[in-house]
């Protein structure tokens, strides 16, 4: 049986549903469901405003040093 997307998030250790779908303002389902094509990823990082990049980093515990720009262009550093 598959799991839900709860599950998922919660064994990856990502934030919960609240954050995806209320402080980002995306539909946790459209992620979960597009990651499986090549370069989705980097596509939907590139599209997020400087604000969802920034609240990423800090959510995630990553890096945040330099420019919303140089994120976006530079998804690898996620």
């Amino acid at each position: 049986m598959p799991l839900t997307v709860e599950e998922l998030i919660t064994s990856a250790g990502a934030p919960p549903r609240g954050f995806w779908e209320d402080d980002l303002e995306m539909g946790l389902e459209h992620i979960v469901n597009g990651v499986n094509r090549d370069g989705y990823l980097d596509d939907w990082i590139r599209r997020r405003t400087g604000r969802q990049v920034d609240m990423l980093h800090a959510a995630l515990d990553l890096d945040g040093d330099g420019s919303t720009r140089r994120k976006k262009k530079h998804p690898e550093i996620f």
